[in-house]
């Protein structure tokens, strides 16, 4: 009895310093993340002889660097302009992956997994190599400078990850059921306070969706 007292009181210590030894390596790593977001914030609210010295805490916290920057980059055009890409990104990219996926997994056809495998190969081009055909074909078309010329090679690169994540949702779901920038001021701390709102809703929206995110890639790649 008293060996197996002691053998039990051995399990739930060595649990503990596992835990433990988790707990730091994972804030640690926590710390190590935030530091860069915690550096620029603080960034945000200093002035130039601030920053030049050194400083890692502002002297006095100047917010008016905010809206320095929110008046002198044309932070709402700006902003203005990532809402509407990114909204016709999204649903073209929604419509036609959705599509197409459906197409490689719930219908029957002799080129299926040919097409799907051609789809994932996008996967592998790296858009920088795209770059300058994309500036030339844009230019030619008429629509380089314009939102368009942004909105098309997103929505193709997105099309190739958009096609395997619902591919893999797809698979998941019962056939009867489915049967149914601007200019700057020459002062850093308001590029600072222009850099810190614009990660704002990035950082924001990944806080919110990235358990939605990692849940999606796991049943891609398990179905892939």
């Amino acid at each position: 009895m008293k060996t197996k007292e002691i053998g039990l009181r051995r399990e739930l210590r060595r649990k503990k310093i596992s835990k433990t030894i988790l707990t730091v390596v994972l804030t640690t790593i926590a710390v190590t993340q935030f530091y860069p977001l915690l550096w620029m914030v603080l960034f945000s609210l200093k002035d130039n002889p601030e920053i030049f010295r050194g400083n890692f805490f502002p002297g006095a916290f100047r917010t008016e660097n905010y809206v320095a920057a929110w008046k002198h980059s044309k932070l709402g055009r700006a902003f203005f302009n990532s809402f509407y890409i990114t909204v016709f990104t999204v649903v073209l990219s929604l419509l036609l992956s959705s599509m197409t996926a459906y197409a490689v997994t719930r219908m029957r056809w002799k080129l299926r997994r040919t097409v799907y495998i051609y789809a994932l190969l996008g996967l592998h081009i790296p858009i920088h190599a795209a770059l300058l055909p994309l500036m030339l074909t844009m230019k030619s078309v008429g629509l380089l400078g314009s939102r368009w010329a942004v909105i098309l090679p997103y929505t193709a690169f997105n099309m190739s990850f958009c096609v395997m994540i619902f591919s893999g949702f797809m698979e998941t779901i019962n056939l009867s059921v489915s049967n149914l920038y601007g200019q700057y001021n020459t002062n850093l701390g308001i590029v600072g306070a222009a850099l810190t709102m614009s990660i704002i809703p990035t950082v924001t929206l990944y806080m919110l969706m990235s358990n939605r995110v990692q849940q999606e890639l796991t049943g891609a790649a398990i179905k892939g």
